[in-house]
């Protein structure tokens, strides 16, 4: 019998992911388990963007062309999803002194934004050294959805720590977890699980993870 995977986002078709999936005969179900509403902002001033997430990089290209400003991302599907509306300088990802060297060498002394919603994380912009040149901008605000049909999975794969929560509160469970970072891992930790940690926080190291976790569990 096909063991029973969930993913707190969606997925698109190119997802390595969903190639595991296909490769492992997996049942697979992912969708987020957060609402996002948007929220009223003006169009900053700086030369630079930095978009943390594709939701985001959705919300500020709904309002604002993304073709005034350089442009900076935090991981590779963020970087291709931004992508579809403009040229992307860079890309860095949770290595925060990788993410600051990236920064320092690409936008320097120049302005920048960060875009974020408004219960991001901010954690790049918390480790790099303040300046007044860098400003945020918050373009959407998130909240934890109802959904009624989470079951008993096999394994489930949480991608942060608000999706963890809604995973628990809506009734879902699962023999075994991925966190898609260490902060995701100390919300799970809260809830009485050890689960295994993304070798990175992205689709790729949480594919590497799932492929583990199969060869170990399953």
């Amino acid at each position: 019998m096909a063991a029973s995977i969930f993913v707190s986002r969606h997925l698109e078709a190119i997802s390595p992911i969903q190639d595991i999936a296909r490769q492992y005969k997996l049942e697979l179900t992912h969708r987020s388990l957060l609402k996002f509403e948007a929220v009223d902002f003006e169009a900053p001033d700086t030369k630079w963007l930095f978009f943390y997430s594709k939701t985001g990089v959705k919300y500020f290209s709904n309002y604002c062309s993304l073709s005034h400003y350089k442009i900076g991302c935090y991981g590779l599907a963020t970087a291709a999803y931004c992508m579809k509306f403009s040229h992307v300088s860079f890309q860095c990802d949770a290595n925060t002194e990788i993410g600051i060297k990236k920064v320092e060498e690409y936008i320097g002394a120049e302005s920048l934004t960060f875009i974020v919603g408004k219960k991001s994380l901010r954690s790049l912009q918390k480790a790099i050294p303040q300046r007044t040149n860098h400003k945020e901008v918050i373009v959407y605000d998130q909240a934890k959805s109802q959904d009624s049909e989470l079951n008993l999975y096999d394994l489930a794969i949480l991608t942060s720590p608000m999706n963890a929560d809604s995973f628990f509160d809506n009734g879902g469970k699962a023999f075994e977890y991925i966190a898609i970072g260490e902060t995701t891992g100390k919300t799970l930790r809260k809830y009485g699980i050890d689960p295994m940690v993304a070798v990175k926080p992205s689709e790729d190291g949480i594919a590497e993870s799932l492929v583990s976790a199969l060869k170990t569990y399953f």
